[in-house]
């Protein structure tokens, strides 16, 4: 019974009139600091990076008015090696609820959480699993959006490399379908 009944809830969300699945493009810039000093830090990794620029694509699917579903890669900083000993770059790849309350007809607010994988490499590569999570603003018509999100991307601590605490500002374009 329940293999036909989740399919069918799934199948009448996807259909429903409101429903819209949509692109997003971002251009923003990321600050990284350590979540904590830790004296087994590898010492190639610096306490604190200076804002490097980002960007991300996302695919979503508004389920409702107040509801959305997006998959988005967020490459949220690379530093040349021409400019910085060791290089440096992160990524992350996630799948986000995101909460909607519109303000009137062309603004609304939403927040976000949803699970991901950061990737960052620092002379060697290592990458953690875990929960992401952001807010956000837009202004939009029927078929564009602009906006501000503001995301979270915190990484644990795995052996010699240290917790991070990533900050990512964005300026979203979204395009719906």
């Amino acid at each position: 019974m329940k293999k036909i009944i989740l399919p069918l809830i799934l199948l009448n969300l996807l259909s429903t009139s409101q429903a819209q699945m949509y692109l997003e493009m971002s251009l923003g810039l990321t600050s990284t600091a350590l979540a904590k000093k830790s004296q087994y830090v590898s010492p190639s990794i610096p306490s604190e990076q200076p804002t490097m620029g980002s960007i991300g694509v996302g695919l979503g699917y508004k389920l409702h008015p107040n509801f959305a579903i997006v998959s988005k890669y967020q490459s949220l900083y690379e530093q040349d090696a021409s400019t910085s000993s060791p290089k440096i770059r992160a990524h992350a790849i996630s799948i986000r609820a995101v909460g909607i309350v519109p303000i009137n007809s062309f603004m609304s607010v939403n927040a976000k959480i949803g699970i991901g994988r950061t990737k960052i490499t620092v002379d060697k590569t290592w990458a953690t699993n875990g929960i992401n999570y952001g807010v956000g603003f837009d202004l939009f018509d029927k078929k564009n959006a602009l906006g501000l999100d503001i995301d979270f991307y915190p990484t644990r601590s795995t052996g010699y490399f240290p917790a991070l605490k990533q900050t990512n500002v964005s300026l979203i374009a979204k395009q719906y379908f």
